[in-house]
Formats: structure tokens, C-alpha cells, sequence
């Protein structure tokens, strides 16, 4: 691994660069006297095997950067330092990752978001299936990378730059290679929490042709692995209010109870408590399956012409279902007994007849498909002059199906937060309920989404101009221009069979009469019924006492389409629906040009670039809202809760369509000061720009309208939406770096930055008072939560970066070789301003600290890396589902470990570990309490590869 420089792209041939910046380094020699170019070190860093020599390279081309970033370079093909490309940006400094079963996914930049993160794979934008500027790491083949580079300040000829900085992925160009080159990955990744392993490899080929002027090179990988992540995931504390005696919990409903419910004891029955919404263990196991493949032509027939085009394609599946244990405490159909509360009267501990036990599994299709390809040219016309002017075009696709057959039951529950304070304990409390006998389950419909599908489709076309001017301190003129369209559009159909007697028919059982304790008939749920997949204890990292149910019965809808058609499901009348809420389409088209100058001194002591860039984009949206005067609601609590009109949306929807256009100038400064050999500094400038996510911009409504819950309370009646008057993110940035190059490949460097960001996009909650027609007659106000998100006022956002990195050749014999790299960030962010309600709300997702150390051994064939990264805890939500409490995570840290050995000299074998100590990898809490709702843990991931290379 290496801390690799600015520049390690740009001394590379231009190859349809919409983002790499186009300009080189106009310090390539440095104050230092050292003569090596660019492109000379890059190709050090290629073909190095020893992280000491990647290293020395490394800090070759930093210190002749004249720009802010940091990268990391493959060792050599099929060896990049880890087997993920998010886990591998994550020992960049100021980077956070999040995680998807347990591997890295998408990036956080010096405390700024991944919609943030401007990225890209070889210098153009790549489209995403789910609409947000954010890309999933996990879709992209790790094996091909050449370099990653992350842009923290941007010039005027980079486009679609992020607020927060612009990553590069670089593959492998098959003219770096001097001879044919075949190689060969072998893998094997075992999970820890299913104990099952799957396996993996690649293949790589590069050569040369017609005297080095054609090069080609081509890679295929296939990933197989057993995924998991298990915990619970609850609903916190729910508002209820107490019932007084005689009086029936809501209209049409039973009376629980005659005598009143006075939660808190005190004598009033006018009180709100708040009751634990549900208690849940959760099991998600699947399979994750990605097919890769690129491709990368060179024509380079003369020093002063070339021509490259590559093309990557890469299909994703994720076949998973969360298998859960949930007891529904606000769908009880009886009384509370033994009801102990807090001082916030919150009942931590209670007994409920009848409660509603949902024990299913959301069954889960996920198919992604990514093709993006680029072709370019770069034409040196004379001696000053240069031509270079490309094009691109990608899609990303994603159809998804999830189907759920809900095994339902009732019984008599306990829950408390008395063996656990934070966390939710819960058991049976009749002992005649059996649990693990199959007869005990009954299900009553089967519900989901039906080949959802989301659509990305880009394509971009650039033309950059370059003089060698030379004139005094006026090196280099850069002019140039681009076009660039995004468009994303969605469609989906819901899944609610719930007719009885079709469904009897289908499955050939007979309907079972006053199956449930309020009278209801259902179909059984035996022939279904599988076993939880986990054995033993499926949240091992968890040490606490609280207890819940380890192994369950729930009920398997691959079980029931094992026995019955698909087809004939869809077939039963009124099951099948369109979803308008996710029939939309959002597009933008963005017209830019820029001009970009380049000053150096004559001995080279300072150098600078500053740049002006015009972009104008115009945006459009087509998607569907909600006529509420269509909408009928039966508030009688009639049925389960999954089965109430949840999507109110369906017989009420209205398209609409909106047109957007703004342009921006956006200047930029970095300046470069070599205040001795050894010692550098650098300031940046810039005005910088990130448009909202596409999907932000649908407008699409989804009402929901939850049924009263039986033992007293409100319906739960919400509205959520996207917003197309969303206006793009602006800041006004300043960066500052001083960096000490105390050995060849020694580095100890300081970093500080501040955003003045406007137009914050925040989630805005308010309450919206709607009038709605009753099934029985006449109609009623209802307040409904609307969630949206708005711009909010203004958000300053600093912080400085620390990074230190240096073998140590100091230490005598085997120990010499030993070696460090770590690095910490620190940043703060303001609240933001809700512009309309005045009120001051915190950045979610922002972790003030944040820290990555990395020892490491390399000498006689043999290396070894023991990395430790640590992100602190943060507000997640500024309101939890309630509107009750904020929320937060709780710090995370995490070691993981990779060691390998040289066989031969073209074969060597490593073994690496993810999360070795079994950390649980994410923990939400409420503010309030402290109560703990989330509970993630994605187990200890090991991986067993072996690389050939001839």
C-alpha cells in the first residue's frame, strides 16, 4: 500500500478524462534536484512487489504535486492491498467507510456524506442504480485497479467534482507493462456468523503489439460469498395515551380495559405513556454473486498521438432474506399486566395478552448490472499545443423483488429492560403457547414489491485544449468544455395477496375459522415453517443479559413457491398493483466550460494554478403525488397492521412534472510553496458545487394510514416524499497543508480544511392537518407527519487531517523490517438553520474523530498487516420514528488483519482477516434513555487467496 500523490493520474495518457484533471504537473522536477518524471515514478509504483519500494514512489510524485489529494497505488495486478476498494480508501486520510455485510460500500470525506463524493472510474462519472450520487464499491472488481485517487480540491477543468472530493478508480493500462502478462487469482472467503465459505478468482491478460504501439489488456473475476448480518432492530417507545374506565380503546374496537389503564399508577387516566413497539432477533443470510469484466485498448503509435478506449461491465446478485423473531406489543389483542415504568413514563416492563408474534422473513432479489465505456484521444498538434477530447456512456440497472410470507400468531409476551437497561429482553410468558411446533403458525397473505426496477443512463462528451505558453511566470493555458447527462427512472409494482379463499385454493388447505383470538380465519402456516439458520446464538459479540429467542420457528416463502406457482399467485385478482410512489423520472443535462492557468517560478520554489468554471444544468422531473380527496380510510382496528391501507397512495395519485435551470461560476486557486527541500505547503481556494441526488428530486408522495392501535392511541398517519425544488449544495472552501518529507520514505504532513456550505439539504419533519373521507360515512382531520427533504440555511464545516507513515530501516537485522502508516481527522460541523420553523438542527451522520494505524512487516518473503480504524459515535436522526427523541450510533473501531508469502517468484499465498475480534458493527441508541434499537453484527470475514502471475 502506498500514500500515493496527486499526480500518479495525470502523468498517465489522457483517457477520456470527464473528471481527472488535464493539466501536469508544472513542478515535475521539484527544488530538490530530482529528475524522475511523473509517469517514471507511477510506473515504479506498478511494478513494485514491496510496500517500501511503493512507498519511495509514493512520496516521489507527492511532493511534486501541485494539488491536494492523496491515492493508493496496486503493488501489482490482482495484488491490491485489500480485496475491497472502499476498505482500501478507507487508510486515506479524512476517509470514513460504511459497511454491507461487513464489506466496505460507500465513503465518507472529512465528515461530508457520500452524496458528497463525486466518483469515478477513469476519469468519468459512473452511473448508479439507485439514483444518489453515491456509488457501492462492492459492485467493482478490485483485482484491475491501478490506482485510486481521491481529488480533496478541485481545479477548474475537473467536472462534477463533490463538495466533499472527487475519487478516481484507475484500472490497469495494458502499455505499463514492458512483456505479456497472465495472472491469476485464486479465493476462498469464509463467513464467521454462518460458518460457510464460497469461492472466487480472476484472470488478467495484457500485451503488446506491433512494436509497443497496441496494447490490450482484459480481466474477468467472479466473487461468490456466504453474507450475513445479524442483531435486532426495533421501533423504540410508541406515545400512547391511558384509558379511562369504561371507556373502549377506539371506535368499533374491543375493551381491553373496563376498569381503565392507568400506566404510571398515579390515579389519572389522562396521561400519555409509552409502550415498546415491537422486540425483535434478526437473522440476514444470503449469498452475494458479482460477475466482472474489462477491457482497456492503447494505440499510441507516436509520442505525440494516442488513442484509448476501455469498458467495464459488472453484474451484481444479492439473494438474501431476513429472517425474523418479532413480538408486536402495539398489535396486541388483550391487556397489559405487571407494568413497570420509567421516570419519562416509559414501560419497561410489562406483560401483553394476545400479542401479535410476526415470525417471517422479507426474502429478498437484488440484481445490478453496471456497463460503462469510454474512448478518447490526446493529440500533441506541435511542439506547444495539444488536443485531447473524448466521450463516455454508462447505465446502471437494478431490478429487485422481495416476497414475504407472514407466519402470525398469538400469545401471552413479556418484555423488560430489567436484566438489560438499554436493551429489550423478551420471552414467552404462557407456557401452553408452543412456539416450535409449526401448527401453532397461521398466515392469512403474502406481500412485497414485484420487479422494482431503477435506471440510471449517462453519457459525456469533452473537449480539453492546452498551450505551453512560457511565458515568464505563465507556463501553461488550459481551455476546454463538456456535456454531461444523468438520467434515472423507476418503476415497481406491490404484492398484497391476501384473499382467503383464492389463496385456500391455490394452496389446496381449507380455511381455518377463528384462527386469531379476535375471531379472524387464516390458512396454517406449517407446511411453511423452516427453522432459524443461525445455530446457536446468533448475535455472539452481544455480552449483555438480556435474553430473547435464539432458535425459531418462521415461516419460508421460498418453501411456499417451492410448492406453488409465482404465476398463479399473481394471477389472483386486485393482488398485483402499481407503485406510483416509485414511477418517476429525473433527469439533468449540464453544459460547462472552464479556463485554467498555470504560473510557475523559473527555479521551481512555488508554483500555482487558478481556474474559472461555468456550469449550467438544467433539471426535470415526472413522477406521481396524492389527490387526498380520493383517499378512503376505515379506521376500525379490523385487521393486522401489515394488512391496513399502508399505501394510501395507490387509488389517489396525480402526476405532476417540473422544469429547474441554474448556472454557477465556480473559481478555484492552489498555490505551492517549497519552504526548503524538504518542507512543503500548499493553500487551496475554491467555490464548489454538488447537485442534490436524483432521487431527492422525485417528488412521488407515499401516504401512509395505520390502523388505531387496539389498546389505545392515534393511527399512525404519515406522508413522505422527495422534493424537485431542491437547490444544489455551494461552499466556499479553504484548504492548507504543510508537509515534511524527513527521509526517502518517511512522511509527517498536516492538513486543515473549512467548507462554508449553503443550501444544506436536511430532512425536514412537520405536521400537516388533512381532511379525510371515512368508509362509514362523513370525514375527520387527521395530522399527518409529513417528511421531506428541504434546504436549510448554512453549515460551516472544519477540521485538520494528520498523517504519518515510515518503515523502520533503523531497527537492526529482521526487525528493520517493521514499518507504520496512520492517520487521524478531526472535524465539527454547525447545525443548520430550518429556514421555515427557525429551528437549529445537527448534521446527522458526522463523526468528530476519526483515526486508521496500520504496523506492518515485509523481509524475506514473508509480509504482514495488523490495521485497527476507529470511527467515533454520531447523531443518526434528529427525531427517531416518534418525533420523540434524537438518535445516535456508538463508536466503532475494528481490526483486521492480512498477512502473505512469496511461494515463488510468481506465485504467493495470503490470508486476511476482516474484523477480527467479531465486533458488533453498528449500535443505534436513542438520546433518551439510552435504549438501544439497533443491533448489527456482521461477523469476522476470512479470505484465503492464492496469486499466480507469468
Amino acid at each position: 500500500m502506498s500514500t500515493v500523490a496527486p499526480l500518479a493520474l495525470l502523468g498517465a495518457p489522457a483517457l477520456a478524462q470527464e473528471a481527472t484533471p488535464v493539466a501536469a504537473s508544472a513542478t515535475a522536477d521539484g527544488v530538490n534536484g530530482n529528475d524522475r518524471s511523473v509517469e517514471d515514478s507511477l510506473n515504479d509504483a506498478i511494478v513494485v512487489t514491496g510496500v517500501r519500494q511503493s512507498l519511495r514512489a509514493a512520496i516521489d510524485i507527492k511532493r511534486n504535486s501541485d494539488l491536494i489529494q492523496d491515492s493508493i497505488s496496486n503493488e501489482d495486478v490482482g495484488k491490491f492491498p485489500t480485496r475491497n476498494i472502499a476498505d482500501a480508501l478507507q487508510r486515506i486520510t479524512g476517509v470514513q467507510v460504511n459497511r454491507s455485510y461487513g464489506e466496505g460500500s460507500t465513503i465518507l470525506l472529512r465528515g461530508l456524506p457520500s452524496t458528497m463524493v463525486s466518483n469515478m472510474y477513469n476519469g468519468r462519472q459512473l452511473p448508479s442504480p439507485t439514483g444518489g450520487r453515491s456509488l457501492d464499491y462492492s459492485i467493482l472488481p478490485v483485482d484491475f485497479v491501478r490506482t485510486l485517487s481521491i481529488y480533496k480540491t478541485p481545479t477548474a477543468d475537473l467536472p462534477q467534482s463533490g463538495l466533499a472530493g472527487t475519487v478516481n478508480v484507475e484500472p490497469i493500462h495494458p502499455l505499463d507493462f514492458k512483456k505479456r502478462t497472465f495472472a491469476i487469482n485464486l479465493d476462498g472467503v469464509h463467513d464467521g456468523n454462518t460458518k460457510k465459505a464460497k469461492g472466487g478468482g480472476s484472470a488478467f491478460y495484457a500485451d503488446q503489439f506491433f512494436n509497443d504501439t497496441l496494447g490490450i489488456a482484459i480481466g474477468v473475476s467472479k466473487n461468490v460469498r456466504s453474507i450475513s448480518r445479524t442483531g435486532w432492530s426495533d421501533f423504540w417507545f410508541e406515545p400512547r395515551r391511558e384509558i379511562p374506565p369504561g371507556g373502549a380503546s377506539v371506535p368499533g374496537g374491543n375493551n381491553f380495559y373496563p376498569n381503565g389503564l392507568d400506566a404510571n399508577g398515579n390515579g389519572s387516566f389522562a396521561d400519555t405513556y409509552r409502550l415498546w413497539h415491537y422486540a425483535q432477533v434478526m437473522e440476514n443470510v444470503g449469498t452475494r454473486d458479482r460477475t466482472s469484466a474489462v477491457a482497456t485498448v492503447q494505440w499510441k503509435p507516436s509520442d505525440r498521438f494516442e488513442v484509448t478506449g476501455d469498458l467495464i461491465l459488472s453484474r451484481m446478485r444479492t439473494r438474501a432474506q431476513t429472517v425474523g423473531a418479532n413480538a408486536r406489543f402495539t398489535n396486541a389483542l388483550g391487556a397489559m399486566s405487571n407494568v413497570k415504568t420509567d421516570a419519562n413514563n416509559n414501560i419497561i416492563s410489562a406483560d401483553v395478552d394476545n400479542t401479535w408474534l410476526l415470525y417471517t422473513a422479507r426474502d429478498d432479489d437484488n440484481r445490478q448490472r453496471l456497463l460503462s465505456g469510454s474512448l478518447g484521444f490526446t493529440w500533441k498538434a506541435t511542439d506547444r499545443f495539444e488536443i485531447e477530447a473524448g466521450g463516455s456512456k454508462g447505465s446502471a440497472r437494478q431490478r429487485s423483488s422481495n416476497f414475504s410470507l407472514e407466519g402470525t400468531a398469538y400469545t401471552k409476551m413479556h418484555y423488560d429492560f430489567v436484566k438489560d437497561p438499554a436493551v429489550a429482553s423478551f420471552g414467552y410468558a404462557d407456557p401452553s403457547f408452543e412456539p416450535m411446533n409449526p401448527n401453532s403458525w397461521y398466515f392469512t397473505h403474502i406481500n412485497g414489491n414485484y420487479n422494482q426496477t431503477n435506471n440510471n443512463d449517462t453519457y459525456a462528451t469533452h473537449l480539453n485544449l492546452k498551450y505551453d505558453a512560457d511565458w515568464g511566470p505563465l507556463k501553461t493555458i488550459y481551455v476546454g468544455g463538456n456535456i454531461y447527462s444523468n438520467k434515472f427512472y423507476g418503476d415497481g409494482q406491490n404484492l398484497f395477496a391476501r384473499d382467503l379463499n383464492a389463496l385456500s385454493k391455490l394452496t389446496g388447505q381449507p380455511i381455518i375459522a377463528n384462527a386469531y383470538p379476535d375471531g379472524r380465519s387464516a390458512l396454517s402456516a406449517a407446511p411453511y415453517m423452516s427453522v432459524s439458520p443461525i445455530k446457536g446464538n446468533p448475535i455472539s459479540s452481544y455480552g449483555g443479559a438480556a435474553t430473547f429467542p435464539q432458535t425459531f420457528l418462521w415461516t419460508d416463502s421460498r418453501k411456499f413457491f417451492a410448492k406453488h406457482s409465482l404465476d398463479d399467485l399473481l394471477a389472483i385478482p386486485g393482488s398485483l398493483t402499481r407503485n406510483p410512489a416509485v414511477a418517476s423520472r429525473v433527469g439533468e443535462l449540464v453544459n460547462a466550460a472552464y479556463m485554467r492557468l498555470d504560473f510557475a517560478s523559473d527555479d521551481n520554489r512555488w508554483s500555482a494554478n487558478i481556474g474559472l468554471r461555468y456550469e449550467r444544468t438544467k433539471g426535470t422531473a415526472t413522477f406521481y403525488g396524492v389527490d387526498f380527496s380520493k383517499i378512503l380510510y376505515d379506521p376500525r382496528p379490523t385487521c393486522d397492521q401489515i394488512c391496513a391501507q399502508s399505501n394510501q397512495t395507490l387509488n389517489a395519485s396525480l402526476l405532476k412534472s417540473q422544469v429547474n435551470t441554474y448556472d454557477q461560476w465556480l473559481p478555484s486557486a492552489n498555490i505551492k510553496y517549497s519552504v526548503t527541500d524538504n518542507l512543503i505547503a500548499r493553500i487551496s481556494a475554491s467555490k464548489q458545487m454538488t447537485r442534490p441526488d436524483l432521487n431527492v428530486l422525485i417528488g412521488g408522495e407515499s401516504v401512509q394510514m395505520l390502523q388505531t392501535p387496539a389498546t389505545g392511541g392515534d393511527p399512525i398517519t404519515t406522508i413522505n416524499s422527495g422534493n424537485p425544488d431542491i437547490k444544489p449544495y455551494l461552499a466556499n472552501a479553504l484548504d492548507a497543508s504543510l508537509e515534511w518529507y524527513f527521509s526517502a520514505e518517511g512522511l509527517l504532513s498536516i492538513a486543515a480544511f473549512y467548507k462554508d456550505v449553503s443550501n444544506w439539504v436536511f430532512t425536514s419533519q412537520t405536521n400537516d392537518v388533512r381532511t379525510i373521507a371515512l368508509t362509514q360515512g362523513g370525514t375527520q382531520d387527521y395530522t399527518f407527519l409529513r417528511t421531506l427533504p428541504q434546504n436549510g440555511g448554512g453549515v460551516k464545516i472544519k477540521g485538520f487531517e494528520l498523517s504519518y507513515q515510515q518503515p523502520f530501516t533503523f531497527l537492526p537485522g529482521a526487525l528493520s523490517g517493521f514499518g507504520f502508516i496512520g492517520n487521524y481527522t478531526y472535524v465539527d460541523a454547525s447545525d443548520i438553520i430550518n429556514k421555515s420553523t427557525k429551528e437549529r438542527v445537527p448534521v446527522v451522520g458526522v463523526s468528530k474523530n476519526s483515526f486508521n494505524a496500520s504496523f506492518y512487516y515485509e523481509k524475506y518473503g514473508f509480509n504482514a498487516r495488523l490495521s485497527y480504524n476507529y470511527r467515533q459515535g454520531r447523531i443518526e436522526q434528529v427525531r427517531d420514528y416518534w418525533s420523540v427523541t434524537p438518535t445516535y450510533s456508538k463508536s466503532y473501531g475494528q481490526f483486521d488483519l492480512a498477512t502473505g508469502y512469496q511461494l515463488t517468484e510468481n506465485a504467493q499465498v495470503t490470508f486476511s482477516v476482516i474484523n477480527l475480534l467479531n465486533k458488533p458493527n453498528y449500535i443505534g441508541y436513542a438520546k433518551v434513555g439510552g435504549y438501544i434499537n439497533d443491533y448489527y453484527q456482521e461477523g469476522r470475514i476470512s479470505q484465503l487467496s492464492l496469486h499466480l502471475k507469468f
